[in-house]
């Protein structure tokens, strides 16, 4: 399938929309309250403020998330071994 250059930009910015709507959706902010007045994404996490370019404040979204899921099986299978041991 050949793409063509308008479906690519198409494609893109509909990437990006998704992108900004899932930050915004986490508590990330876009602002260009800076002294340089670049636009960045802005998240408080642990009492450190964050101020980053979409692409990095998506990664560190995703490793949240991927830790969260994480700390759910963790805890899932702990309550599954604690039932299975009291049977």
């Amino acid at each position: 399938m050949k793409i063509s250059t308008e479906m690519l930009r198409t494609l893109i910015l509909d990437l990006f929309k998704a992108k900004a709507i899932y930050l915004g959706e986490r508590g990330w902010k876009y602002t260009c309250s800076f002294p340089d007045s670049i636009w960045r994404y802005t998240k408080e996490i642990d009492g450190t403020t964050l101020a980053l370019p979409m692409d990095d404040a998506f990664r560190i979204e995703d490793a949240i998330a991927c830790r969260i899921e994480d700390a759910k099986a963790d805890k899932a299978q702990a309550l599954e071994e604690v039932d299975n041991e009291s049977r």
